[in-house]
C-alpha cells in the first residue's frame, strides 16, 4: 500500500541560501539472495538521476556519504543530518515477504522535522518486480517531496556495431556508463552527450537534443566513424527487452528467391507485453542509399505477414520526440508491395508537430500499430518479412 502525502517538502532551501542537500543511499538488499543486488543499484541510479535532473536539489549519492546508521531511528539520523549538513535523506530498503515475496520500502527523512515523514511501501513477487515497485515508490516519493506530479519517459539508444567504453550524459550529468536503456527520465528538453573513452581522453560521438512525454520512449541512434563502410541497408531490431522487457524483437536476415527475384529479407518476430510499449525493425542507410532516398519522392517496398496493422516511418533528424512521420498500412498473409509518396506521410496526434524535409532522412523503421489494451492487457505477438526496399 502506499501512503501519498503530495506536499512540498524539499521546498526550503538551506542555509545561505543554497539548494536544499539531500543524502541518497536508495534500496538497500535486505533479501540475503545477490540476485537483487544489481537491481537495487540501478533503482538507486534511477532515483538520484531523477532528483539530479530536477535540478532543485544537491544530490550526495552513497559514496560520498560516511558514518550512516545502521539503525534508521529518528534520533539517529537527525544527529546526523546536523553532523553533515544533510536537509534530508532518502533511504530504502529491499525485504522477503511470505511465501517468497518481496516487501519494498522508501522513506524520506526530514532534519528541519526531525522525522521521517514519507514511508512508502510496495510488494513484488519476483526480481522481475524490482523496477516496477521501485518506479512505484521513487514516482510517488518524488511528487510528494516537489509538491507537483512529476512525469517520466525513457531512453533506448540503438546502434549498429557494437560500441564499447560509452559515458552518457544528461544536461551535463553523467546518466550511464553504457547504452543500456535509460529509464525514468523526467519529461521536457534535454541535451544527451555520448563520449566515447579513447586512451586517457574521451571524444563526443554523439550531441543531440531529446523530447521526453511521458510514457513515451525515445529512441537516440548512436553511428560511429566506423560504420561509414556499412552494407546499402542495415537492419536492426529495437525493443524494450534488456532491462524493462515491456516488449521483444528479433529479426533474422536471409537470402531468398522469391517470384523468380533474388531478395535479402528480414523476418521480424515480436510481442508487445505491456500497453504502450513499442517495438519493430530499423533500416540505417549506407551514405549513397541515404542519397537517393533524399532526392526521391518516396520509397517502395515487400513485405508479407500477419494480417495486423503496422507504420512505415521516414525518420528525420528533425523528431526528436519519435513522433515520425509515418503511413499505416496492413501487412498482409500474401506478398503486398507497398509505394508510399513522402506527401501520404504524416505524424501522430502526439508530441511535437515538426516539417517533413528530405534532406533530413536519416533511416527507415517498420513498427506495430497496435499494443495492448488495457481493459485486455494479454500480449500481442506480430510477424513479417520485409524485402525489396527502394527509393521510388
Amino acid at each position: 500500500m502506499l501512503l501519498c502525502v503530495p506536499i512540498a517538502l524539499f521546498a526550503q532551501t538551506a542555509e545561505g541560501g543554497d539548494l536544499p542537500h539531500v543524502a541518497i543511499t536508495g534500496f538497500e538488499n535486505r533479501t540475503s539472495d545477490e540476485v537483487f543486488d544489481i537491481p537495487a543499484k540501478t533503482a538507486t541510479d534511477s532515483l538520484v538521476l531523477t532528483l539530479k535532473l530536477l535540478g532543485m536539489y544537491e544530490v550526495l549519492e552513497r559514496d560520498a556519504l560516511v558514518d550512516v546508521p545502521t539503525e534508521a531511528t529518528d534520533a539517529a539520523l537527525g544527529d546526523w543530518c546536523d553532523a553533515k549538513g544533510y536537509d534530508y535523506y532518502i533511504y530504502g530498503t529491499i525485504a522477503l515477504g511470505q511465501g517468497g515475496s518481496q516487501k519494498y520500502k522508501l522513506s524520506v527523512f526530514d532534519r528541519a522535522k526531525r522525522k521521517t515523514v514519507i514511508n512508502e511501501t510496495a510488494k513484488g513477487e519476483s526480481v522481475l518486480d524490482v523496477f516496477s515497485a521501485s518506479d512505484l515508490l521513487a514516482g510517488s516519493v518524488i511528487d510528494s517531496v516537489t509538491g507537483r506530479h512529476i512525469g517520466f519517459g525513457s531512453i533506448n539508444f540503438l546502434t549498429i556495431s557494437t560500441i564499447e567504453g560509452c559515458v552518457v550524459y544528461l544536461d551535463g550529468i553523467k546518466a550511464a556508463e553504457t547504452l543500456d536503456p535509460i529509464d525514468r527520465v523526467v519529461t521536457g528538453t534535454h541535451t544527451i552527450v555520448v563520449k566515447q573513452k579513447t586512451g586517457f581522453s574521451s571524444v563526443t560521438i554523439l550531441e543531440q537534443e531529446v523530447e521526453i512525454a511521458e510514457g513515451q520512449s525515445v529512441r537516440v541512434d548512436v553511428v560511429v566513424p566506423t560504420d561509414a563502410g556499412q552494407a546499402e541497408q542495415t537492419w536492426v531490431t529495437v525493443d524494450s527487452n534488456k532491462r524493462r522487457k515491456t516488449s521483444v524483437c528479433s529479426a533474422t536476415a536471409a537470402a531468398e528467391t522469391i517470384k523468380g527475384v533474388e531478395y535479402l529479407t528480414q523476418s521480424v518476430t515480436g510481442r508487445l507485453i505491456l500497453q504502450g510499449s513499442s517495438a519493430g525493425i530499423v533500416m540505417k542507410p549506407s551514405r549513397s542509399l541515404l542519397e537517393r532516398l533524399k532526392a526521391a519522392d518516396g520509397l517502395a517496398f515487400k513485405i508479407q505477414g500477419d494480417r495486423q496493422p503496422y507504420n512505415i516511418r521516414v525518420e528525420t533528424s528533425d523528431v526528436t520526440d519519435g513522433n515520425f512521420y509515418s503511413f499505416f498500412f496492413f501487412a498482409n498473409k500474401s506478398e503486398r508491395e507497398v509505394v508510399v509518396s513522402y506527401d501520404a506521410l504524416t505524424q501522430g496526434d502526439w508530441g511535437r508537430k515538426k516539417p517533413f524535409i528530405k534532406d533530413h532522412i536519416t533511416g527507415v523503421s517498420i513498427v506495430p500499430a497496435f499494443s495492448p489494451h488495457p481493459n485486455n492487457p494479454s500480449p500481442i505477438s506480430f510477424y513479417f518479412k520485409v524485402y525489396g526496399l527502394r527509393p521510388e
